[in-house]
């Protein structure tokens, strides 16, 4: 009899201790499917929290772009007004400094033309005193050019005599001359020289001390 308990007693202990490993195992079955699905839940509410987070972003980003598109038309606006501004003061400064140019032209031309009217008149003047040196029986500009040729040459054979004016000095008549050295694009004056009128007399002429050195 006490056998038989102890054997339904064991039995007992086995099947409570069965009952509660299930009871433990399905406990851990349903918890780990909770689990899972409020893993999935929370999965599913970051999902649709990142998509309306996309959806906001992605907004926000058009409206940037237009705000950017209206701010460039605006600039573009801005610069074209700017440029033609530009332009109109540009053109406004190039027309002013062509009419500077064209005043300082006509200014130099006028210049230019007075030097040539004074060129004139001291030829003429040159001339008028050239014939009546010629009428008074002196020597004329060619026979002081042959003077002071002969005088020049024969040491510089290359050098040229060439007339410039008549210049009174010392109450006192002079023709004169440059000598220079043809160099083809320009001349290299090498002295002055003056030839008395009424005399022939040639001079060489000291630039420094302003002063005649007869020569011949």
């Amino acid at each position: 009899m006490e056998g038989k308990r102890e054997f339904f007693k064991t039995k007992k202990i086995k099947f409570i201790s069965i009952f509660i490993i299930i009871a433990m195992v399905v406990t851990a079955i349903i918890l780990i499917y909770n689990q899972r699905q409020s893993d999935k839940k929370d999965q599913m509410v970051i999902a649709q929290k990142k998509e309306r987070n996309q959806e906001t972003t992605k907004q926000k980003q058009e409206e940037l772009d237009k705000e950017a598109v209206q701010e460039e038309l605006a600039e573009d606006k801005f610069s074209s007004e700017e440029k033609a501004s530009a332009e109109e003061k540009a053109l406004a400064e190039e027309k002013a400094l062509a009419e500077e140019k064209a005043l300082v032209n006509q200014k130099k031309t006028e210049e230019q033309k007075k030097i040539a009217e004074a060129e004139v008149e001291k030829e003429a003047n040159n001339n008028e005193a050239l014939n009546k040196n010629t009428e008074n029986g002196e020597i004329t500009k060619e026979k002081a050019i042959e003077i002071v040729s002969k005088i020049v040459i024969n040491k510089k054979q290359k050098v040229k005599v060439a007339y410039d004016h008549t210049q009174k000095r010392d109450s006192k008549d002079y023709y004169v001359l440059r000598v220079y050295d043809d160099m083809t694009d320009h001349i290299s004056t090498l002295g002055w020289y003056y030839v008395q009128v009424d005399t022939g007399k040639a001079f060489e002429w000291d630039l420094i001390e302003d002063k005649l050195t007869q020569i011949n």
